[in-house]
Order: C-alpha cells, then sequence, then structure tokens
C-alpha cells in the first residue's frame, strides 16, 4: 500500500481506477488518453477503457464497479 501511496486508514476514502491496458502505452494523439508524467514521451498514455473501479465510502465499507 506504501509503494502505491493507497491511503491505509480503515475509514480514510479512496478511489482506484483499473484501466485495459490493451496493446501498451500510446501516443496522446486527439484521443481521449490517460497520460502519466512518469514516463517519457512521446508513448506515455493508454486508453481510457475503465474495466473495474474500487472506492472505500466515508463509512468505511469497500465499493467495486464494473
Amino acid at each position: 500500500m506504501k509503494k502505491y501511496n493507497i491511503p491505509s486508514g480503515k475509514n480514510t476514502p479512496f478511489q482506484i481506477t483499473i484501466y485495459a491496458f490493451g496493446y501498451g502505452y500510446k501516443e496522446e494523439e486527439e484521443e481521449d488518453r490517460r497520460c502519466f508524467p512518469d514516463i517519457e514521451p512521446p508513448k506515455n498514455c493508454i486508453d481510457k477503457n475503465i474495466i473495474m473501479s474500487i472506492s472505500r465510502t466515508r463509512n468505511g465499507s469497500i465499493k467495486y464497479d464494473f
């Protein structure tokens, strides 16, 4: 959890989004893509194809969206 900076408190809200990686990193171009500043361009983006979202609510319950 520490490596990926995920909050670890029992009631700390968080959201994790998991994208389909597909064919790997792509150039930004005119597409709706998520680009990562810590990866050297031009191929530092992925398509925003969300396959799963995990979140913890304020009351501490875990929610999974597919």
